[in-house]
């Protein structure tokens, strides 16, 4: 038997267009009822999806077909065929003859006579019946070899659109990272990536396999449990697991839909976020450790907090006690700043300017207080302290408001900022007006006490007593005018009245003392000689000239070697010697034409067992004719001098054991003498 080739015939091309579509058959709503079969139904039962959808007419079941296909030959055997067969088999016989188109089939009318069943020209719109045959004439086989033309060049088509898309899946899901498997509705595995296979122990020929059976590499006993519950709510499920070698997974159960919206089973899906979940863990220590900085310095803040407030109530106790005590010091405080404006005064100040601090407020020290003449000296020594020149001292006098002078002895240093800047002058002070005065006038009253060392008299005795006793006379003058006058004006306390006269008490036995040791002295006789602190006698001797050097303006300086063992002495005799070395240097500044100058006077030990006094003067000096012949006798330089001072020296020097000298200098006088140290 031969098929017949489609026609091309014009005519059964347009029959061919007005069939109905391939596919809407029998076969496809027998393909239809397969699926929703393979389904199951929809969540709920039968109950449910009935009510979820307006009831339809149940499809009428088609009979079982059997398809046959003869030429004119097979009559014959139809013919005993459907005479062998039972008109009520419950079948369909559908009988294509292979007939040349040319020729009328004959086959329909023939097989009536013989067949127990009915025989019916299959044609269009005709239903199909269990218990009858159906032949297909000559112009329905050529209408249906076309169509069957057409559906096999589309469903070629279709097959080869179905391989690309089935190859670009299969690719797809071959790159993908993502760990994926496809799993029917009773949990069999469809398909699955290469990316599944870190997670399940799966190899090709697993595919069609229960998941039940398959070995899996993560910690997840929800897992049949969550793809049941998609299955029976379609709604997805996510979870976090972590698999074997310790990375982490977001697994996520989805619905599989098809195109036509048939659920045939679930997609299980495993994204890895080990990198995420490390950025978290990451995050969540830095949070932690964030967290326990911020307690921390919350808890040092309030510490610091805490410290401070109690330094604030520690600085304003110190702040109230300080303006305690400069409100009742007796002494002047100062405060300026950079600029020399005034920034604190104290009630000294105020009551000595006669302003009151809101006064002088930002006011500089030099436009309100100052006498003219003084401003520019004053201006130098804040330059200095700016420079870092501190502590100094300087005085100058103040103006009071209501035009008086008075005359200040300050004391003066500096506050600096964080960067060693000074920020703050402060300066410390005491009113000298009465002092100085005092001290001119004692001054004044020396200088004519002078007078009686001059005497002359006509033997070494009374030069020598003149000479020796014109010191202590001198102080008890002046402590007791200087006392006397005070008293008269009603300024001199008790105390310093009493003390006054202990200095006169003093300077009278000194003088006892003196007479007392010359005698022995001019008798040839031993002094009164005990272990003495020689650094102790230079500072009395420099207190004793001390007030007749700041008249002449000369300043006394003092270079004493600490831990100078002690002399053997007689210290008064020391003392005197002394304050006629450091006498006539002063004298030399003065005669030598200088307005200002200074005598030191320096100590230290000697490696002989002496000690060694220096004195210097800033005077012109001695020629080396003059060094010897100072100690002369009655030989003097000065004018009104007696030449007897250097000679006694000599003479208590030498009963002492020492020995005394002069160095020619131009530089000024140089005078030397030694003592013997203490056994």
């Amino acid at each position: 038997m031969a098929r017949a080739k489609p026609s091309k015939r014009k005519t059964a091309v347009a029959r061919a267009g007005r069939r109905k579509p391939v596919g809407r058959g029998p076969g496809r709503d027998a393909a239809k009822r397969r699926a929703a079969a393979r389904t199951g139904p929809p969540p709920g039962g039968e109950a449910a999806a009935a009510s979820a959808a307006p009831r339809e007419p149940a499809p009428r079941r088609l009979p079982p077909v059997v398809g046959m296909v003869a030429s004119a030959g097979g009559l014959e055997a139809f013919r005993k065929f459907f005479q062998a067969m039972p008109p009520d088999n419950g079948l369909a016989f559908v009988l294509i003859p292979h007939l040349d188109p040319r020729r009328e089939s004959l086959m329909a009318p023939l097989l009536a006579k013989y067949a127990a069943m009915p025989v019916v020209e299959a044609k269009e719109g005709v239903r199909v019946e269990p218990n009858r045959v159906y032949v297909i004439q000559k112009e329905e086989l050529q209408s249906l070899n076309e169509e069957l033309s057409t559906v096999n060049n589309q469903l070629q088509d279709k097959v080869e659109e179905l391989e690309s898309t089935n190859n670009d899946l299969a690719n797809l899901l071959a790159s993908t990272e993502i760990a994926t498997l496809f799993l029917g509705t009773d949990s069999t595995i469809k398909r699955f990536t290469p990316a599944a296979t870190r997670l399940f122990k799966l190899i090709a020929t697993d595919v069609g396999r229960p998941l039940g059976d398959i070995t899996v590499r993560f910690d997840d006993p929800a897992l049949r449990s969550d793809i049941d519950a998609v299955l029976a709510d379609l709604a997805p499920r996510e979870k976090e697991v972590r698999s074997d070698d310790g990375r982490w997974y977001v697994r996520r159960i989805t619905p599989y839909r098809t195109m036509d919206d048939r659920i045939e089973g679930v997609v299980v899906a495993f994204g890895d976020v080990s990198p995420l979940k490390q950025a978290e863990d990451g995050l969540r220590h830095i949070a932690n450790d964030l967290e326990q900085r911020v307690a921390q310095r919350t808890a040092e803040l309030e510490a610091e907090i805490g410290e401070r407030r109690q330094a604030e109530e520690t600085l304003r106790a110190e702040r109230n006690f300080v303006s305690a005590v400069l409100g009742t010091a007796a002494a002047l405080v100062i405060v300026l700043d950079r600029e020399g404006r005034v920034v604190r005064f104290n009630k000294a100040c105020e009551e000595l300017s006669g302003y009151a601090p809101e006064e002088l407020q930002g006011k500089t020290i030099w436009d309100a207080l100052l006498v003219p003449e003084e401003a520019d000296g004053v201006k130098r020594v804040f330059g200095e302290l700016q420079k870092g020149a501190f502590p100094n001292r300087h005085e100058n006098h103040w103006r009071h408001k209501d035009g008086s002078r008075r005359l200040i002895a300050w004391s003066n240093t500096c506050l600096l900022d964080a960067r060693g800047q000074v920020e703050y002058a402060i300066g410390t002070g005491i009113d000298v007006t009465e002092r100085r005065r005092a001290e001119g006038e004692a001054r004044q009253r020396q200088l004519e006490l002078a007078h009686l060392h001059r005497v002359h008299t006509a033997g070494e005795l009374a030069a020598v007593l003149a000479h020796e006793l014109n010191q202590p006379l001198a102080a008890i003058a002046s402590y007791s005018d200087a006392s006397l006058k005070q008293l008269q004006r009603g300024e001199l306390p008790q105390d310093r009245l009493a003390q006054n006269l202990e200095h006169i008490s003093a300077q009278a036995q000194r003088a006892g003392r003196v007479i007392r040791e010359l005698r022995t002295f001019l008798a040839k006789d031993e002094s009164t000689k005990a272990a003495m602190d020689l650094n102790a006698v230079v500072r009395r001797a420099a207190e004793l000239v001390a007030i007749e050097a700041r008249a002449r303006g000369v300043q006394i300086s003092l270079k004493l070697t600490d831990d100078l063992p002690a002399v053997t002495a007689a210290d008064i005799q020391v003392e005197h010697t002394l304050v006629n070395l450091v006498r006539n240097g002063i004298e030399a500044i003065r005669d030598g034409g200088a307005t200002a100058g200074t005598v030191t006077i320096e100590t230290h030990a000697a490696g002989d067992g002496m000690a060694t006094v220096t004195v210097r003067d800033s005077g012109p000096g001695l020629s080396p004719e003059l060094v010897e012949k100072v100690f002369e006798p009655f030989y003097t330089t000065k004018r009104n001098g007696l030449g007897m001072g250097l000679r006694i020296s000599r003479s208590v020097v030498e009963s002492h054991g020492g020995r005394i000298w002069a160095e020619a200098s131009t530089a000024g006088g140089i005078f030397h003498f030694t003592l013997p140290l203490a056994a």
